[in-house]
């Protein structure tokens, strides 16, 4: 799906734009040539630079989530990452998280089952219960159930 609002092609970008098409475009222009390196379009990069602090903020805000004082293991992080963009059929996030998994400790086999996770037997209870919470946020409106959200707290801290 096209986006609703205009593109910012190579030439018209802001200067601190330039190492963000450059990390997902190489040297073409994403507007007349799109298409990341990990296989998305590339429209939200595209449509954030209109206004460069805030594609600034929100790429530089994703190392939050990858702080070493973090409390989750950043295998189930990804784990639930993937299972999101696959839920939401975002290539944009599945991709580049399966890569990340993988640095994660994420084995070929747990991404190859991530689409049919609940009949998978290679996925510790933990990671179960994490992706069962990741369906019920993505797949069923953040409805919950009572069972689905106590697995979570038997394996997991608050934190």
């Amino acid at each position: 799906m096209a986006p609703r609002l205009r593109q910012v092609g190579r030439a018209q970008a802001d200067e601190s734009v330039l190492p963000y098409y450059d990390l997902a475009f190489g040297e073409r222009d994403p507007v007349s040539e799109p298409g990341t390196a990990w296989g998305t379009p590339g429209t939200w990069w595209t449509v954030l630079a209109l206004v460069p602090d805030i594609l600034d903020h929100t790429a530089h805000g994703f190392p939050l989530l990858y702080r070493p004082t973090r409390k989750l293991d950043p295998k189930i992080r990804e784990l639930a990452v993937m299972r999101a963009g696959w839920a939401a059929q975002s290539q944009f996030v599945f991709s580049p998280h399966c890569s990340n998994g993988r640095n994660a400790g994420v084995t070929e086999a747990q991404i190859q089952a991530i689409p049919s996770w609940s009949t998978a037997g290679c996925f510790s209870p933990v990671e179960r219960a994490v992706l069962a919470y990741t369906d019920a946020l993505v797949l069923d409106g953040g409805r919950v159930s009572d069972a689905s959200f106590a697995a979570l707290q038997a394996e997991l801290s608050d934190e």
